[in-house]
């Protein structure tokens, strides 16, 4: 089986392009053809299909948001999912998006549901989009599936763009600083110091131990560089491919002050959100566990959720068995176990989750508030005493002049 790069005109008359498996040309051209299709040019190659076993596509967040909204009002417009799909096909499109929306037509004209032809697609959606759509079509309900999914990652979104947004400006502070630092230490420092050595005059302490500092940091610079970039090296390699080691660091960074507290909040808040759309739609509160469990990041709250999911597999109720986890929020089990009572699970967490949310980015923006300053003033800082270093001997030198 050979792998080709197809250029070719579909049945709207949209010229696209598409990378396929066929057993030889003429299998290649029986298949467009079935479809009303029209192979302009096509040549092999050796890349891997996207959406192959061996290759996963991934999209963007907002690309999956895009392709949700957009699928979401064709069919409100009462439009069938197949013609949605074929509306979305657009040549602007990334041609990856197209091959997806044309992968997913062609498996429903096999005969496979919407559910099963998105399971189907070897992409980065999330896992919970599969059992929302099957009870979608199983219920009818299908747009009604599709404006919750449509909630749930513009809400991820939300989430991500105001962590980015608290965080942007510390992270250019930092940047900015570590390029003063890096010419002061390189162009102007050196040029100061052949002056001083020329000068023969008795340096100001605090001129001795910045130069001495310098000195000593200059000497160790490069095998500091050295030893960081193996160290992270030999932690990336240990961190992707060690599960234990991965777990021990999810475990530490749990345990770190404000910053452990300010993960699990995001990581609760993203349990939440998962949990509501997937039990409120119909889906078994076990297998709703399992979905919230593959949604979060942290492998110690993941572990410690498969042991809620235990809990309640033996009749446990789901608030009872999450006040044993103490990584859990308390306004998360509050929610959770007032809406056990009133009979209003969904309600409960979604709120749950907002409102975590809402926690989440009160932190960023108080740690980014905190931040600012202090990067400031440690930048500030180095540089008045880099300046004072310089000015002092040539203040000296001055006076000596005039005297």
């Amino acid at each position: 089986m050979a792998t080709y790069k197809i250029r070719f005109i579909d049945s709207h008359g949209r010229k696209l392009i598409t990378t396929e498996n066929y057993n030889n040309e003429e299998d290649l051209f029986f298949t467009y053809a079935k479809k009303g299709f029209t192979v302009i040019d096509f040549k092999k190659t050796n890349k891997t299909p996207i959406f192959s076993e061996k290759f996963k596509a991934n999209f963007k967040l907002s690309q999956q948001i895009q392709f949700i909204k957009q699928l979401s009002a064709l069919i409100n417009a009462s439009f069938t999912i197949k013609d949605a799909l074929n509306l979305l096909i657009n040549e602007k499109n990334n041609t990856k998006i197209n091959i997806f929306l044309r992968k997913l037509i062609n498996d429903l004209d096999s005969g496979f549901s919407f559910s099963k032809s998105f399971e189907n697609q070897n992409t980065n959606f999330p896992k919970i989009f599969i059992p929302l759509f099957s009870a979608g079509e199983k219920t009818g309900k299908i747009k009604f599936i599709l404006n919750k999914l449509d909630v749930y990652l513009s809400q991820k979104e939300n989430l991500i763009n105001k962590l980015r947004l608290a965080f942007t400006y510390p992270i250019i502070v930092t940047i900015v600083a570590i390029f003063i630092i890096i010419f002061l230490m390189v162009y102007v420092i050196p040029q100061v110091i052949v002056v001083f050595n020329d000068s023969g005059q008795t340096l100001p302490l605090l001129t001795k131990i910045f130069l001495f500092f310098f000195e000593s940091l200059r000497s160790i610079f490069p095998y500091f560089c050295l030893a960081a970039l193996s160290t992270l090296l030999v932690f990336s390699f240990f961190f992707s491919k060690n599960e234990k080691f991965k777990f021990h660091v999810h475990k530490l960074l749990t345990k770190l002050p404000f910053f452990g507290n300010f993960l699990i909040k995001i990581d609760s808040a993203t349990f939440a959100s998962t949990l509501a759309i997937s039990h409120g739609s119909g889906i078994s509160i076990l297998e709703s566990l399992d979905y919230a469990i593959d949604s979060v990041q942290n492998l110690q709250i993941k572990e410690q959720i498969k042991l809620i999911k235990e809990d309640v597999k033996k009749g446990v109720k789901l608030s009872k068995s999450l006040s044993n986890f103490h990584h859990s929020p308390q306004i998360l089990f509050h929610m959770i176990k007032s809406g056990e009572v009133s009979g209003s699970l969904e309600e409960m967490l979604l709120k749950a989750s907002k409102m975590l949310e809402s926690e989440v980015e009160q932190d960023a923006l108080k740690f980014a508030s905190i931040l600012e300053p202090l990067l400031i003033l440690i930048m500030g800082g180095f540089v008045l005493v880099t300046v004072l270093a310089v000015l002092l001997p040539i203040i000296k030198i001055n006076q000596l002049v005039v005297n």
